[in-house]
């Protein structure tokens, strides 16, 4: 089966094993590369996602502030 699979790989009768290690040092070397820059992008939205959620929480805080401040409001009024 692996030879039925690879059949239209092979080169002078021999599979191409020294190009497949390059390809794959090459992409190794890239993907390297790519970690590098998802650690980063990683970090920035963690710090984006920590805002995000200070941000949720004041304005929790003051709908919550709100709705007391209008509770009080009808309470006087009646």
């Amino acid at each position: 089966m692996a030879e039925r699979r690879l059949k239209n790989q092979w080169v002078e009768e021999k599979l191409p094993v020294h190009a497949w290690r390059k390809e794959k040092s090459k992409l190794e070397t890239e993907y390297q590369a790519l970690q590098q820059k998802i650690t980063l992008l990683y970090t920035d939205t963690k710090k984006l996602w920590a805002i995000h959620y200070s941000i949720y929480q004041v304005q929790h805080e003051q709908e919550r502030q709100n709705a007391v401040t209008r509770q009080k409001k009808q309470e006087i009024e009646h």
